[in-house]
């Protein structure tokens, strides 16, 4: 996969991740609040997702599926509990939430995307002191941890009122126990 630059000019790096599969690694040294990737894709809507894709939800009924004869860095950002990039205007753009040091994997919240209530990956590894032990979508979380990441998470999702779950936004073929939140993302 060629290396891309990043929204900064900075080159991310895509090699295999000691979280899951392959990862994206920073080059350089990305300063707090710089723009990282776009997340890409092909749009979908959630009737059109099948099974052994990998997609991101982007509304509550749009995804972005990965393009197989285009790929780009943003599908092998793993997810973090702790991560260094987040959609701080709500938009597609990922920005660094805090300085990226240069070899470290970039990571997003998976919860920032998704509001399937149905998407759900048991455990979680990424490792972080302050992992949930389990991936799951938005509307899951509890109040004190939306609100938490409600700063960094998606458009769509700051509107989301704590337990309020997201209507029509679910296919659950897409997940299941043996599902891993990298073939959903």
């Amino acid at each position: 996969m060629p290396n891309h630059p990043t929204a900064d000019g900075t080159a991310l790096l895509v090699r295999r991740s000691e979280l899951h599969g392959n990862g994206v690694f920073a080059r350089r040294l990305i300063a707090a609040g710089a723009p990282v990737v776009l997340q890409q894709g092909i749009p979908l809507e959630t009737e059109e997702l099948k099974e052994d894709i990998k997609a991101i939800q982007v509304g509550p009924r749009a995804w972005l599926l990965a393009d197989p004869e285009n790929p780009h860095e943003s599908d092998e950002i793993n997810h973090s509990c702790d991560p260094n990039l987040g959609f701080l205007d709500g938009s597609l753009m990922l920005y660094a939430i805090r300085d990226i040091l240069p070899g470290e994997e970039v990571t997003f919240d998976y919860a920032s995307a998704m509001a399937d209530p149905h998407f759900h990956v048991n455990p979680c590894r990424c490792g972080a002191a302050n992992c949930r032990k389990e991936i799951v979508s938005f509307p899951a979380l509890d109040a004190a941890t939306q609100e938490k990441i409600r700063p960094i998470a998606l458009q769509y999702l700051r509107q989301i009122l704590p337990n309020q779950p997201m209507a029509n936004s679910v296919n659950p073929q897409l997940v299941g126990p043996n599902k891993d939140a990298n073939d959903v993302l």
